[in-house]
């Protein structure tokens, strides 16, 4: 997969053998040159793993679906199960997506930045569209990332218009944020997340810090230096354990771990290091001591909190 990105956990039974089921989404179309530098690009490729372990622990079979294709350490997918989409502006077409998620139905819901709406498609490929160009309420520009509601509205990353809205499948929205600096304000933000609370957890990029909302705009921020500095974030995740949040703090390079306080530890942060992280754009939690990320030097990445990383499938052009 080329700079696979926006990653949504299907099903993860987070168990301590590593079990669970996980979905990749590449996030850069080959045949659309030049993305602009604040996106990452757009999803050709879709695939379901299987992750299962063996009784030694985390050395994992990859399957997707039924098909082995690798065994132990190696954790490398040369086998694409499904395609769907390619570039235009048809319903099931995508240009520049930034983010996906997954519905209790497993519908797949794709912020189409470019085309400036969500298409929401079912297993089958066959998509619908909500929202178009604009900036009334229930239209968007360039949205960067979707999310869910535990009662199964859309949230979405309104990025060029400053701002969340909160949808249902019918189009209708509700909207809060607009251009700025204050709480509750925002720049640009890229990516969204939702908790078990309904907390809306904003990737407030342009601002460089990551804001906490409910759904009538009161936001608490997480910024500061050093450990909870942020430059740029681009994604964020809700973490193995209740009150965590993964963020991918782009401009850094690195991943934090942060709690509602602002408190955070760091992993990477030093492109220069043959590990570590370059750009990271992509972040979810893999069971109860994982994550997965995705950067633009090393594609998708597994890693432990012992900053322990094995590359899952390298940044490339073909399939796998």
């Amino acid at each position: 997969l080329t700079r696979t990105g926006g990653l949504t956990i299907v099903e993860n039974q987070s168990l301590a053998d590593c079990s669970g089921i996980l979905r990749l989404v590449d996030q850069f179309d080959d045949a659309e040159p030049n993305p602009p530098p604040y996106r990452t690009g757009v999803p050709d490729v879709s695939a379901y793993l299987k992750i299962e372990a063996n009784r030694t622990g985390c050395n994992s079979i990859i399957e997707i679906q039924e098909q082995l294709l690798l065994t132990e350490d190696s954790l490398t997918v040369t086998t694409i199960d499904r395609l769907f989409g390619g570039y235009g502006s048809e319903a099931g077409r995508f240009n520049r997506p930034g983010g996906i998620a997954v519905d209790a139905e497993q519908r797949i819901l794709v912020a189409d930045s470019e085309n400036h709406r969500i298409q929401v498609c079912d297993a089958q490929a066959a998509c619908s569209v909500i929202g178009s160009q604009g900036q009334a309420i229930g239209q968007f520009s360039n949205p960067g990332a979707v999310s869910l509601t535990n009662d199964g509205r859309i949230v979405v990353a309104d990025t060029a218009n400053h701002r969340v809205q909160i949808c249902n499948y019918q189009g209708e929205c509700s909207a809060f944020g607009e251009q700025g600096t204050d709480p509750g304000q925002f720049e640009f933000p890229l990516g969204v997340a939702v908790d078990a609370e309904d907390r809306i957890i904003v990737a407030d990029t342009g601002n460089n810090r990551i804001q906490v909302c409910d759904e009538l705009a009161n936001c608490d921020a997480l910024s500061g230096e050093e450990k909870g500095g942020f430059m740029g974030p681009e994604w964020v995740a809700i973490g193995p354990r209740y009150g965590i949040i993964l963020i991918a703090d782009t401009g850094n390079n690195r991943v934090q771990m942060c709690d509602y306080t602002g408190e955070c530890s760091v992993f990477g942060g030093d492109r220069l290091q043959p590990d570590a992280f370059s750009e990271p754009f992509g972040i979810d939690s893999y069971g109860n001591f994982s994550f997965l990320v995705t950067d633009r030097g090393h594609g998708l990445q597994l890693c432990d909190w012992n900053e322990n990383c094995r590359v899952l499938s390298p940044r490339g052009n073909a399939p796998g």
